[in-house]
C-alpha cells in the first residue's frame, strides 16, 4: 500500500513535466510567433560586458520566457518594449564586422525602464531586424534584412 501511494505521488510531477515538454515540442516558436503581426520587427537584446557583447541573447525564446510561464520573463519583455517604444531612439545600421568597435567606442544612450525594481540594468546592445512578408516568402523573392542597433545604458 505504501509503495503504491509513493508511486502515485511521484507520477503526478512526471506527468506534468511530460505535458509541458510536449507543448514546448509542438509550439517551439512560442506563443508570440502565432500572435505577433508580421509587420513588426524582431528585437534582440544582448548584454555588453567591458565592451564585449555576449553571443547569446539576454532573452532567450525558451519555456520560461517565451511561453509566458515565468513572471520574470514577462517583466523583462515589458521593460524591453518600454525602452523600444520611445520615439527618439536613434537606430543605426548594423555592420557585423564592426560590432566589437561599436560596443567598445559607441555612444551609449542613458535610459531607464521607469520601474523601481528594474530587471534590466547595465549596458545592452538592442538589435532590430525586419521580417519578410508572407507574399515575399511565397514568391521566393530575395529578402535583404535590414539590421539596426542601439546601445543603451539602463539604470
Amino acid at each position: 500500500m505504501l509503495v503504491k501511494s509513493i508511486f502515485t505521488i511521484i507520477r503526478f510531477p512526471v506527468v506534468a513535466v511530460v505535458v509541458i515538454l510536449y507543448v514546448h515540442y509542438f509550439f517551439p516558436q512560442s506563443w508570440g510567433f502565432y500572435t505577433t503581426e508580421a509587420r513588426l520587427p524582431l528585437y534582440n537584446i544582448y548584454n555588453v560586458h567591458s565592451g564585449i557583447t555576449d553571443k547569446i541573447p539576454f532573452l532567450k525564446v525558451n519555456m520560461s520566457y517565451g511561453m509566458g510561464i515565468s513572471l520574470k520573463g514577462r517583466i523583462i519583455y515589458n521593460e524591453l518594449y518600454s525602452i523600444i517604444d520611445k520615439d527618439n531612439l536613434p537606430w543605426k545600421d548594423l555592420a557585423q564586422d564592426s560590432l566589437n568597435y561599436i560596443t567598445q567606442h559607441g555612444n551609449y544612450i542613458l535610459t531607464s525602464t521607469g520601474s523601481e525594481y528594474a530587471a534590466l540594468r547595465g549596458n545592452f546592445l538592442i538589435t532590430k531586424t525586419n521580417r519578410p512578408s508572407y507574399l515575399m516568402l511565397k514568391k521566393g523573392e530575395k529578402f535583404h534584412q535590414l539590421r539596426q542597433y542601439i546601445l543603451v545604458n539602463i539604470r
